[in-house]
Order: C-alpha cells, then structure tokens, then sequence
C-alpha cells in the first residue's frame, strides 16, 4: 500500500516539479532544484497514515484524515493531467501552488478530520444522504468538466469539503 498508495503517486509528483524546475540563465535556482523532492512527503506522510489507520480502532466505519487512496487519486489525476496540458502558467505560482498542495495532503491524511466512508448500509437516503449527494456531485463533476483525467482530482476535494461540512453541522 505505500508503493502503490505513497510513492507512486510522490514520483509521479517529483517528475512533474522537475520538469518544471529549469533555473535561470545563471544557473542560480536553488529552492527549484529542491522543490522535486519534497514530492516525497507524499510518500512519508502516506506511510504514517497507512501506520496510523492499522492502529486506529476508531476508524472501523469510517475514517479519520484523507484516506491514502483518494490521496493517491488526487495526486495521480492531477499529475496526469498537468504533464498532458497545454495551459501555460507563470512558473513561480506553479511551484507554490504544487508546494502548498504537497503541505495540505500530507496534513489532511494525518489530521483528526473525521470522513465519511463511501459504504452503504442500506439503499434509503437515512444514513446515506451524504454519500447519495457525493455519488451525484461525481455524476455532475465528471460530465461538466468533460475532462475525465482532471475529475478524480476535483471528486477528491468534493469529497473533502463534504466530511468538512458533515463533521461541521455534526458539531453543531
């Protein structure tokens, strides 16, 4: 699971930033020459979830912190997704995003953010409502971005942001 889950999703990251980190004529780009290998959080941090959730006898029906699959989703649609398009960004914003990507996954797997597990018990909407409204946005999300390689990425922070909100209206 940390292969398939952890480092192939931070190579697939680490190829990514590198082709991206050209320095400049002088050859001075230190923090570009650095910045590929933080890729390899995503590989830490994974296993420390995976080591985390083995543990963890809270998490039976569901899960704290982003479980290491979506997190690999996320990665591998959004790696795939760059590397194929054309759209041209400014270099500097590029590597920021990426790094403060890279910050934010590794948090959220190892946080205490109860989500939601896509099983369902049962076929009525009491108990499932969450994951019936999630399965719709993923039928919605697919078609309107008419980018399928990029829809696992934006299904991913859906389903973020929705154990964000359930977890949230439960507190309250």
């Amino acid at each position: 699971d940390v292969v398939t889950f952890g480092v192939a999703p931070a190579a697939m990251v680490f190829t990514l930033l590198s082709q991206h980190s050209r320095c400049s004529a002088n050859g001075s780009c230190p923090l570009g020459m650095i910045l590929p290998y933080t890729a390899f959080l995503i590989a830490a941090f994974s296993a420390l979830r995976l080591a985390k959730f083995n543990l963890d006898t809270r998490q039976s029906h569901s899960f704290i912190g982003l479980p290491t699959p979506a997190n690999a989703l996320f990665w591998g649609s959004l790696a795939v997704w760059l590397s194929q398009t054309s759209i041209q960004v400014n270099l500097t914003v590029f590597r920021i995003t990426m790094f403060l990507l890279i910050i934010w996954s590794c948090q959220i797997m190892v946080s205490e953010v109860p989500m939601f597990a896509l099983k369902f018990k049962s076929y009525g909407w009491k108990g499932n409502g969450i994951r019936m409204l999630l399965s719709l946005a993923v039928v919605i999300t697919a078609a309107a971005l008419g980018e399928l390689i990029l829809a696992p990425t934006v299904i991913v922070l859906l389903y973020v942001l929705a154990s964000l909100l359930t977890q949230r209206n439960s507190a309250a």
